[in-house]
């Protein structure tokens, strides 16, 4: 259920923004261009505008497809398999970008499966 001070967040930041710009363009103006303050200007207000991004819209970071798959899923699918990730990890021969041999060390890993059987007949590998 929304309420009226669920909008909030986002008319406080855009008031907050219009109050920068009138900020900044002041500064900009009455130190005759110069473009040095109004850079160690910028920077803070590009924390502050992350910041406020992080604490009151959190969810733009989440992936909708993949929470809505997984809603679906749940009604629609079982799961009949899980295959766990591996994590290998050596060192062996290599060339140098001069064409010399050296040793090198080597990474491979895979992530951890789920095999979900669906009522559409269809079977999905899902990498968790």
């Amino acid at each position: 259920m929304s309420s009226a001070f669920s909008v909030l967040p986002g008319f406080m930041g855009f008031i907050f923004v219009a109050f920068i710009l009138l900020i900044i363009a002041k500064v900009f103006i009455s130190s005759g261009g110069d473009w040095s303050s109004l850079v160690v200007m910028i920077i803070p207000l590009i924390v502050i505008a992350v910041v406020w991004v992080c604490l009151f819209h959190p969810d733009i970071f989440e992936d909708k497809q993949a929470i809505a798959w997984h809603e679906w899923a749940t009604d629609h699918c079982k799961i009949t398999e899980r295959v766990d990730g591996d994590k290998s990890e050596g060192v062996g021969l290599g060339l140098s970008m001069k064409g010399k041999p050296m040793l090198a060390h080597f990474n491979s890993s895979t992530s951890d499966k789920t095999l979900y059987e669906c009522d559409d007949g269809v079977k999905y590998w899902r990498n968790e």
